[in-house]
């Protein structure tokens, strides 16, 4: 019988996003320094407001961090319910 083996985070990083391809580069490039450094589990939660412009592609890209993408439709902050 296999146990079950749960991840444990020490650090979720959330954050809201819409239409911020302006920012997002420099913000996974930040982490990315960060990353190398760290001694923590992390995870880094995007939930994306229904962006028009790059704003998804560019966070389905980043493949060297723990990225996990959530896409809402626009609703406002707050509105998205975490998967079980």
């Amino acid at each position: 019988m296999q146990e079950a083996y749960i991840k444990i985070m020490d650090v979720s990083v959330i954050f809201a996003t819409h239409n911020r391809e302006d920012v997002l580069e420099q913000v996974f490039a930040a982490w990315k320094k960060t990353d190398r450094v760290t001694k923590y589990e992390y995870e880094i939660i995007c939930s994306d407001d229904d962006s028009t412009d790059h704003t998804i592609q560019i966070i389905q890209s980043v493949r060297e961090l723990p990225v996990k993408l959530l896409q809402n439709k626009k609703e406002g902050p707050g509105k998205h319910e975490m998967p079980h």
